[in-house]
């Protein structure tokens, strides 16, 4: 039970991270769009408070790296399944207002999702059925890397 509050606990994390460092990224585009025209424009004062998120983003991007490389990767995973579920559901209400479905079939789809939205919160596994374990997945990182090199002119 401690690792799956801990698992849970780092996703929370992680998600909490990425947040952060996002808004970031967003504010300091906004804040230079607004008031820093050019370089020699801008003042000390505006330097400072963009250099000030530039570090704390960089705390945050090191606390990320410094997590367990799988136990990361077992959480992007997640993360990315949420992604592409939320995408299929704005799918299938873009299909229901197009009229290629009718609202009662995109939303049975829907349902569906939002069940699998729910367990996905709620996994813990590192493993999932069907998934490919370790060493496959490291064979064809492999074999992805050596067919891009010889892609390449």
């Amino acid at each position: 039970k401690t690792t799956h509050v801990s698992n849970q606990r780092l996703r929370v994390d992680v998600n909490r991270v990425s947040g952060f460092l996002e808004a970031h990224r967003e504010a300091r585009t906004k804040f230079r769009q607004e008031f820093c025209q050019t370089l020699e424009d801008t003042t000390d004062c505006e330097k400072l408070i963009l250099k000030e998120s530039e570090m704390e983003s960089d705390l945050a991007q090191e606390w990320l790296d410094c997590q367990d490389p799988e136990a990361m990767q077992h959480i992007v995973a997640h993360i990315m399944c949420v992604i592409l579920f939320n995408k299929a559901v704005l799918h299938f209400e873009k299909s229901a207002a197009d009229g290629i479905l009718s609202a009662t079939e995109a939303s049975e789809e829907i349902e569906h999702i939002e069940h699998h939205l729910i367990e996905l919160r709620k996994c813990t596994l590192t493993e999932h059925p069907g998934e490919m374990g370790s060493e496959e997945k490291s064979s064809l990182k492999e074999a992805t890397k050596k067919s891009t090199r010889a892609i390449q002119f």
